[in-house]
């Protein structure tokens, strides 16, 4: 012990003396504080050293209160004990001053400029009889002196519409099922939240849509015009609205329409090259099938539909006409349908499987789907069963009387496969190709040769594929002209001599997977053939930039496994790389994390600098985030299962232990392992919060260690709580986070909400849930409005912005943000989300999309 005097001078009404109080405290530093009676503090300071003496002058009733810590007890945020001229600033208050603590329940004292954390240890107190009862002791904090941690914000502000942007590559392929070509060739591409034409020259035009929230059911071309059609059923309470819009070449969706005419799902959009400037909408009613005809301005009439010929029960799947003007239909069932002068809707007979034989077994039918005309025959494409599951093209001729005969010809087959498509091409208008997923049929009007391949790719390229796409989910056929799209969003025209023109998507069958880190200007998005630097610096989509990295000499790459050195002026990422996350650890260096196939995954730092990469691998992983510490020393990389620190430099990888157990409560905390489900990891201030599943992390940087300390999110709720399943974190301050997950109610429904980390003083109407000292609370106010919000089966991936009003990701690549329009940005598994400008980045497995706001 060593021995600290302080001089109390005591005034009373009877005498004035001198009361000298002995203090002894621990080796290292203590600091002491005088209250009045009433509990203000009077003075506060550091315990000098031995033999010196502080004079306090003051009324009676002062109390004189002592706190003692031992060498080290007192450190920095990075964990390195505070020097004494830092001490000599530290002082005792009543959390009047920032009130905030960074790092709360930490083992030592963690004070960061502007930190105010409570003192655990018990002081030693003195009055003019002597000792006080620890009992009595105020609660008081120890305070740095610096700037304030900013407070958790009051509300949530209401926020600005975004578009989506498309950024690079260019003529990023998307996702192309919904799409329609017209007579002329010009084609569109619906997506949720996004519109792109391309123009019969091949000049493409895309467009975000905030308008388009929901379910796409459908597009068409509007016969004898450029324009298009397509619905949307978005959902209201218990019901859904029926939205149409009409797209010109200027990708500008305009609404057309609101009519729900009693349709129910599904609902089917249907264009016919003999009805200009009009389309057809199938969709079931109350007990019936109704066809609504509408035109391009928008007049609608309903048509009835008599099934009573056919004996099914089925809605109408498509709706042609042939040659000569005449309108028919197929039912699902094989139902056959004619549309009479009285524009009612009549079967004339349906398909049976007793007709239809192939090689001789008969072909049990279970759906029909297309129908397509050559002169005065009608082709369909058949799902079925004839001693094994069959896809088949079948064939019919048109009646004397105008109607379609069930007497038809299986015209070829292919095994297993489904009901794609089934049109003619305009290089061969006697020829109707069935696409029927597993391969295509092929057939001519008369029957004279029908080709047939399955797999689809082992056709020659006469029968109309383009060689280098390897899944194909078209053909999309309209009026004579003719369009392919791909699984991956590549789109084709098949053109008059037969060729096919690749009008939307990169050349390469590859996707970008782009692994983006904030920048002090912008972003930088790593992606197989190089970094291309991202900026926002102007209103809307054409405020962003995009240009590759460039500089001279070759890129050096260093496998720190082998020491292996190699050398290559091109970037040395293949179409077989993806980058998966990226942060910044430098001026001009990142650690990048990826997979290779060759090689399972990696991390890697790159430096734009000097162009060299060094790479580590590691077997039997997958990376879902990544984060670094501010000073880049060390980052965090998260797999389902396991926290990783990734020492930058060195990029030597380490599994640091967990603490359970939670200081600020008296009971021993069990611990929660294994991980099965991390998910999100954030950093700010030298600490970082992981959450996944039923998991919450603290990590906390120090000079020589990163420490882990765990929660379990059901204990932390109390008896009986139901488990939380945390998606992603957006991680504001050290003390202060939003989270996004499901919280299970009402048996299996899961409901989306959201959830926020703060100080214990934090208001929260349901602060039963306590974390290292901080309450975490249900973010009240933070309400997904029902036609805007995620849908049940989607996950929250990444959020940037402020705690008034972040952006939120979600697997989809749905944006949403309090108050705004629901936005799809068309990206592939996306995964991450910064801030560039006043504008954002989405990185993921597809194409780069920029989000901007919406300008007035």
């Amino acid at each position: 012990m060593r021995r600290a005097w302080i001089g109390l001078l005591i005034a009373s009404t009877a005498c004035k003396s001198d009361v000298v109080v002995e203090v002894e405290v621990e080796p290292g530093v203590a600091y002491f504080a005088t209250f009045d009676p009433d509990g203000r503090i009077v003075r506060t300071g550091r315990l000098l050293e031995d033999e010196e003496r502080t004079e306090l002058v003051d009324a009676d009733g002062t109390q004189l209160w002592v706190w003692s810590f031992a060498a080290g007890a007192i450190v920095d945020r990075d964990g390195a004990p505070l020097p004494d001229a830092v001490l000599d600033t530290l002082a005792i208050d009543l959390g009047d001053t920032c009130g905030r603590c960074a790092v709360p329940g930490a083992p030592a004292l963690e004070l960061g400029p502007g930190d105010a954390c409570p003192i655990a240890s018990e002081p030693e107190g003195y009055d003019v009889e002597g000792a006080l009862d620890p009992a009595r002791a105020p609660s008081v904090r120890l305070s740095r002196p610096g700037p304030c941690l900013p407070p958790p914000v009051e509300s949530l502000v209401v926020g600005a519409d975004v578009d989506a942007c498309p950024l690079w590559p260019p003529r990023a392929p998307t996702d192309a099922t919904n799409l329609a070509v017209s007579a002329s060739g010009a084609m569109v591409v619906i997506r949720e939240g996004f519109v792109t034409t391309i123009s019969r020259d091949g000049d493409l035009v895309q467009r975000p849509t905030v308008d388009v929230h929901r379910e796409i059911q459908g597009v068409v071309s509007i016969p004898g015009s450029n324009d298009f059609v397509f619905a949307v059923k978005q959902q209201a309470k218990n019901d859904f609205k029926l939205s149409f819009y009409v797209v010109g070449p200027d990708a500008i969706a305009r609404p057309l329409i609101d009519r729900a005419e009693e349709l129910r799902s599904p609902v089917r959009l249907h264009s016919v090259h003999s009805d200009p400037g009009h389309f057809y909408v199938v969709g079931a009613g109350v007990g019936r099938t109704l066809v609504v005809r509408c035109s391009a301005a928008g007049a609608c009439e309903t048509q009835f539909v008599d099934r009573s010929a056919c004996g099914t029960t089925d809605d109408l799947d498509t709706i042609a006409a042939d040659a000569n003007g005449r309108l028919f239909a197929v039912d699902g069932e094989g139902g056959l349908y004619t549309r009479g002068a009285d524009e009612r809707w009549v079967c004339s007979d349906a398909l049976r499987s007793s007709a239809l034989t192939v090689q001789g077994v008969e072909l049990a039918i279970s759906r029909t789907r297309g129908l397509a005309f050559v002169d005065d025959r009608w082709f369909a494409c058949v799902e079925g069963d004839a001693d094994g599951a069959r896809t088949a093209l079948v064939s019919g001729a048109i009646a004397t009387d105008g109607s379609l005969t069930r007497t038809a010809t299986v015209v070829g087959s292919i095994d297993g496969g489904n009901c794609l498509g089934v049109g003619a091409l305009p290089h061969r208008p006697d020829e109707i190709v069935m696409n029927a997923g597993g391969g295509f049929v092929v057939g001519a009007r008369s029957g004279a040769h029908v080709t047939t391949c399955t797999p689809w790719q082992h056709c020659a390229p006469t029968v109309y594929r383009p060689d280098e796409i390897q899944y194909v989910l078209g053909p999309f056929v309209k009026g004579g002209a003719a369009a392919y799209t791909t699984d991956r969003g590549h789109v084709f025209s098949v053109e008059a001599d037969g060729r096919f023109v690749r009008r939307l998507g990169a050349p390469l069958v590859s996707t970008p997977g782009g692994a983006i880190a904030a920048t002090d200007d912008g972003a930088i998005a790593f992606v197989p053939a190089g970094p291309v630097e991202v900026r926002h610096g102007g209103a809307g989509c054409g405020g962003f930039s995009v240009e590759e990295v460039t500089g001279g000499g070759a890129w050096t790459f260093v496998d720190v496994e082998t020491d292996e050195t190699t050398t290559s002026t091109s970037f040395p990422g293949t179409i077989d790389e993806n980058y998966r996350e990226a942060v910044r650890i430098g001026a001009d260096r990142y650690l990048v994390a990826g997979s290779d196939s060759g090689r399972s995954w990696f991390v890697r730092t790159i430096d734009l600098t000097t162009r060299t990469i060094r790479n580590r691998y590691i077997d039997n992983v997958t990376y879902v985030d990544l984060a670094a510490f501010e000073d880049g020393r060390r980052a965090l990389a998260l797999t389902r299962d396991r926290i990783r620190v990734v020492e930058t430099d060195s990029l030597r990888i380490e599994d640091p232990p967990i603490t359970w157990d939670d200081p600020t409560t008296p009971v021993t905390e069990p611990p929660l392992a294994p991980f099965d489900a991390l998910a999100s990891v954030g950093v700010a201030g030298g600490v970082a919060w992981i959450v996944g599943g039923r998991a919450i992390v603290r990590a906390i940087a120090h000079e020589d260690e990163v420490r882990l300390e765990g929660w379990w999110s059901t204990a932390l709720r109390g008896d009986g709580a139901e488990e939380l399943d945390l998606h992603a974190v957006h991680v504001l301050a050290p003390d202060r986070w939003i989270a996004i997950g499901r919280q299970p109610l009402l048996g299996n429904n899961a409901f989306l909400d959201a959830w926020r980390m703060g100080p214990a003083d934090l208001e929260c109407p349901d602060a039963n849930v306590r974390v290292a000292g901080l309450a975490m609370c249900p973010y009240e106010g933070f309400v997904f409005e029902a036609l805007n919000a995620p849908d049940r089966t989607e996950r929250a991936v990444a959020a940037a912005g402020d705690e008034a009003n972040p952006t939120w990701l979600f697997s989809t690549g749905a944006v949403y943000r309090f108050g705004a329009a629901r936005v799809v940005a068309p990206v592939g598994r996306p995964s991450s989300l910064v801030e560039v400008g006043d504008g954002l980045l989405v990185g993921g497995a597809g194409p780069l999309v920029g989000l901007a706001p919406v300008r007035d």
